[in-house]
């Protein structure tokens, strides 16, 4: 429908009738759907990563959405041009960058300064599946190392996001004597006392499943571009995790044990052991595997926490270790890749979370490797959800979250907006979550 609106000014310098057309008929050109707030956890997450110095999180899933978490209810949203599965994300320290390594074998630079972040480079690798990224140790680093399936090493120039001439081949990292291929590359790390020696890690687990697993962790030296040293592991690797002094180095395994090294000596681990032995009542001692461990020391004390995901006996009965959430009616039989374990000396800890385990990540007083790392809390991403445990509170409770994590992002099914809510329903809402959500007592760190 058409009217006439009679204006109280003029328009121009006309002398007619201060009158014209307005068209208030609504057409499907005049809307368009803009995204305006991305509400709930990350549906389906894959990876996780976290900037030390500026507080930053992030989360990455497998339809190639990244969330972004700083302080309290600072939340930011970032998707990759296609929907692809994120395969691992690498905060470069305090530079506003993020690097996301996807299966489709491109990896992608991150600017995180502007209002709006934004994907600065890209660079695909044609020939090979990525499997593992490294940073190195040291601050404003332009160098990133590559991993692959076919157990090569790759370096890519992170000024230019271009491959760089220098690359190790599996055949000259592992002895040019030895024509076995020790399978995918793994875990990449650097010695935290000497980071111009590179350990990569392999395991054949991924590609020879049916096999019995096996690993390596090579000591290649950056500067001469030679292997120095070859450690053979007898299960199938899963990661690496180094004493801060740089003198030993821990492994975790498929077979849910945990290999101790010294440098020097490349012939057999200094101690096997398999923290959840005295927990499994079957004879032939099956465990899942442990997909990852961190070895940190606390400040001003020999303690030492050794942390990991997995590692339980392959049927471990759930109701005899407590629930993070105690709501949650947990099933007679849980996977091993549900629970966390905290050792501390000679005390054990076993997180029984409500889903599996994705990845975690320790939060340390120093974001410098050679510091003693003085632990105090665990972000741990869960396939419906993210914990974080105050290692320096009794008891490791939960922390409770800022941002809006408790709802998953399922397709919508219903959307209503109340334009004045009634501020009695409101104040019943606020004590309701206060008696679900009691307070606990928590480390000021």
């Amino acid at each position: 429908m058409t009217g006439r609106i009679k204006l109280p000014f003029k328009i121009g310098e006309s002398k007619k009738n201060n009158e014209f057309e307005i068209n208030e008929t609504s057409k499907k050109e005049d809307f368009s759907l803009s995204e305006i707030v991305r509400y709930g956890f990350p549906y389906q997450p894959s990876a996780l990563a976290y900037d030390s110095v500026q507080k930053l999180l992030a989360i990455g899933t497998k339809n190639g959405v990244i969330k972004i978490y700083g302080g309290a209810f600072v939340e930011c949203s970032l998707s990759h041009p296609t929907e692809v599965e994120i395969v691992q994300l690498v905060f470069r320290i305090n530079e506003g960058a993020l690097i996301s390594a996807c299966r489709d074998n491109y990896i992608h630079l991150w600017s995180l300064r502007q209002k709006k972040p934004v994907i600065a480079n890209s660079l695909r690798f044609v020939k090979e599946k990525i499997s593992r990224c490294l940073l190195p140790l040291n601050f404003n680093s332009k160098w990133l190392f590559v991993g692959t399936y076919a157990g090569n090493v790759y370096v890519v120039n992170l000024d230019t996001f271009t491959l760089s001439s220098y690359k190790i081949m599996w055949n000259n990292a592992i002895g040019m004597g030895k024509s076995t291929h020790p399978g995918v590359v793994v875990d990449l790390c650097q010695n935290p006392d000497d980071p111009a020696r590179l350990y990569i890690g392999f395991s054949t687990h991924l590609s020879s499943p049916n096999n019995v697993p096996m690993g390596h962790v090579v000591c290649w030296n950056l500067q001469q571009k030679t292997s120095e040293n070859v450690y053979t592991l007898q299960q199938g690797l899963t990661s690496i995790s180094w004493h801060y002094e740089g003198r030993q180095f821990m492994c975790s395994h498929c077979d849910g044990s945990l290999s101790f090294w010294n440098l020097r000596s490349i012939d057999k681990p200094v101690n096997i052991n398999y923290p959840h032995l005295r927990i499994s009542k079957d004879e032939a001692h099956q465990f899942g595997e442990i997909s990852k461990v961190v070895w940190n020391y606390v400040k001003n004390s020999n303690d030492a926490y050794i942390i990991f995901s997995g590692g339980m006996p392959v049927q471990i009965d759930s109701q005899q270790i407590p629930s993070t959430n105690t709501t949650v009616n947990v099933p007679l039989y849980k996977p091993s890749s549900d629970f966390l374990t905290i050792l501390r000396g000679q005390t054990i800890n076993v997180l029984n979370m409500d889903s599996a385990i994705i990845d975690f990540h320790v939060i340390t007083a120093s974001p410098h490797i050679t510091d003693a790392p003085d632990p105090s809390a665990i972000i741990v991403l869960l396939e419906n959800n993210l914990v974080i445990v105050d290692l320096k509170s009794e008891n490791y409770p939960i922390f409770e979250s800022l941002h809006t994590l408790d709802l998953h992002e399922p397709p919508v099914t219903y959307c209503d907006y109340m334009t004045d809510p009634n501020t009695i329903l409101y104040q019943n809402l606020l004590r309701l979550q206060t008696k679900q959500t009691p307070k606990r007592p928590y480390s000021q760190q």
